[in-house]
């Protein structure tokens, strides 16, 4: 179970592999780059969409550190670039997505009679961030 250990982090996108589990595990990303510099490595991660548009989302703290320089990098190599900075907008749609929307159909269940153990699973099932990375 432990096989993807033997794979260098820059290898494993589209990796496939049979696992000691029984299973068959992969990785759909089709690039990734992680270390010094990897930000240089954009444009030719890039390189299959540069006839389309690429849409580059980031909020106010990941445009400091690093969707600035993307951006430039991207547009000074030739791509068709459209920002998308979520700021505020971001912060209200976790606010809802994570604390509204949870306690509205944990109540709506109270109202119902459910017991407590699917109160609990529908808390757990509406909360979780499920790949919402606002926080």
């Amino acid at each position: 179970m432990n096989e993807i250990l033997n794979v260098g982090i820059n290898e494993m996108p589209k990796i496939e592999f049979e696992c000691s589990c029984g299973k068959k595990h992969n990785f759909p990303m089709s690039a990734m780059s992680i270390g010094k510099g990897a930000i240089n490595d954009i444009v030719e991660m890039a390189s299959p969409f540069k006839d389309g548009k690429i849409l580059v989302v980031f909020d106010n703290n990941t445009y400091k550190v690093a969707g600035e320089r993307v951006v430039k990098l991207l547009k000074d190599n030739g791509f068709n670039i459209k920002e998308l900075i979520a700021r505020k907008k971001v912060y209200i749609a976790a606010l809802l997505r994570l604390i509204v929307i949870p306690a509205v159909m944990v109540l709506i269940l109270r109202l119902f009679g459910a017991s407590d153990m699917v109160l609990t699973l529908t808390l757990i099932c509406f909360a979780a961030p499920l790949g919402l990375n606002t926080v």
